[in-house]
């Protein structure tokens, strides 16, 4: 009894430190785009500013409002999940799914010069289809930031043993093996200086791992720096 005892006081602990630690993590992302909006508001408002600087301070509060719309989103989804979890009773076709997510996309692609090849089998899963929409949109995305201009990214959807296999491979910056390891860690961020200029909210992949397990499903990823990287899903079939 006193071990049990034990053993729950140690859960409620990790999940109160755990809690702690996501709410500082959002305050702080909410206020570092904040803080920069309101610094180059204050910027626009002084007289005697050059074309040039309105527009390049204006860009920049486009960029820090962007990303916060994509944190508050992404957060979204994560609150949405307890909501969600009881409707995973969908007939989802994937194939059809990752095709109109390209073709939204198409705009990215173009506008860095990337090429894209994709081979899809026919595949239906059960589940929830908007959470599994997230899925594509956000490993797509990432595949796109982190990608050399001229570059190109391959996406596969193979059907096998009753699984659906997804692959999608890009020929980007890659990420160490410590940036592997805590990819789908929530908040986390690969080296600022090897991602250059690329905002993220730390989240994407969190999601991403957190829909698909929700899915019966698993994901891995594999990288190599300098060279790119592959992130495989997969997911049981519906019957």
């Amino acid at each position: 009894m006193a071990d049990q005892f034990l053993t729950m006081r140690s859960r409620i602990e990790q999940s109160t430190l755990k809690r702690k630690e996501f709410v500082h993590n959002v305050s702080h992302d909410i206020q570092s785009p904040l803080h920069t909006i309101q610094s180059y508001l204050a910027l626009l408002q002084k007289e005697g500013l050059q074309k040039s600087e309105k527009e390049h301070y204006t860009a920049i509060i486009q960029d820090e409002t962007a990303r916060l719309s994509l944190l508050t989103k992404q957060l979204l989804t994560l609150a949405s999940f307890d909501a969600e979890s009881a409707e995973l009773s969908e007939r989802v076709p994937v194939h059809q799914q990752l095709q109109q997510t390209l073709s939204h996309l198409r705009y990215a692609f173009e506008e860095k010069d990337i090429g894209i090849s994709a081979q899809l089998e026919t595949g239906t899963v059960k589940g929830n289809a908007v959470l599994l929409q997230t899925v594509w949109e956000n490993l797509l995305t990432n595949a796109i930031k982190y990608s050399e201009p001229g570059s190109s990214i391959d996406v596969q959807l193979r059907i096998h043993s009753g699984q659906l296999l997804l692959a999608i491979q890009d020929e980007g910056i890659g990420m160490s093996p410590n940036e592997v390891e805590h990819a789908f860690d929530r908040f986390y961020r690969a080296d600022q200086a090897r991602t250059r200029s690329s905002k993220g909210s730390g989240l994407g992949l969190a999601i991403v791992k957190e829909i698909v397990e929700l899915h019966s499903g698993t994901v891995l990823l594999s990288s190599v720096p300098g060279e790119g990287t592959t992130v495989q899903v997969t997911l049981p079939l519906s019957e």
